[in-house]
């Protein structure tokens, strides 16, 4: 009788055992592991692999959400770049039809824009601002030896510069190009944003300064 006990005993761990390595393979888990734990644990063991959550839907789920997270980016960037053409466009309409009246229908630049970045400026860190060290900021004096006009700068130059640009809170900088293309991508600035750095005669939008835009599209 006891030996018949114990053979029942060892056929049912082994076939808990087998169930769970079975339904752990087809949840995402390890077989194996769920062999021995079967094996001693009987139809606990069973009990809680069915509980807890299945790995594979969770993959599948975690994987169909970033396809859709970056269909949605890849959608935001194509319309931003559709919009800022027809922007550009739009711009382009209405100054030719300013030149052709002899007249100037352009709504006034913020005073903040005149001239270059003057001191004190500050400088993006991350999603915060912080004042920037005064002696790395570009005075007027140093935009007013500066010959190129806004839109005439080399692309190459761009990845060595120190940007300045304009949002809602005013004049920001200096910031590297790769955090000017964070805020890129983060949608903080634009195509119609205007920007500034050393070389540049006068402020300009993102679009009109050469090969900017395209440089800050690389992912």
């Amino acid at each position: 009788m006891i030996f018949e006990s114990l053979a029942i005993e060892l056929v049912l761990r082994v076939v808990f055992g087998v169930l769970c390595a079975v339904v752990a393979s087809g949840r995402g888990r390890s077989g194996v592991a769920w062999f021995f734990l079967g094996f001693f644990l009987g139809c606990v063991g069973l009990i809680v692999l069915l509980v807890i959550p299945d790995l594979r839907l969770e993959q599948e789920r975690r994987s169909k959400l970033l396809n859709q997270n970056r269909r949605l980016r890849e959608q935001v960037r194509k319309d931003r770049m559709v919009a800022d053409a027809r922007s550009g466009e739009q711009d382009r309409r209405l100054q030719a039809h300013d030149r052709a009246l002899g007249i100037d229908t352009a709504p006034p630049r913020p005073e903040f824009l005149e001239g270059a970045p003057s001191q004190p400026q500050w400088q993006v860190t991350g999603p915060s601002v912080a004042p920037a060290d005064s002696t790395a900021q570009p005075s007027s004096g140093q935009a007013g030896r500066s010959e190129a006009a806004p839109g005439t700068s080399t692309p190459s130059d761009h990845e060595d510069r120190a940007w300045y640009f304009a949002d809602h809170q005013g004049r920001q900088g200096p910031v590297s190009l790769t955090i000017l293309r964070t805020l890129w991508a983060q949608g903080v600035v634009t195509g119609q944003t205007y920007v500034w750095a050393e070389g540049m005669g006068d402020w300009a939008s993102i679009a009109q300064v050469a090969g900017l835009e395209d440089m800050l599209d690389v992912a």
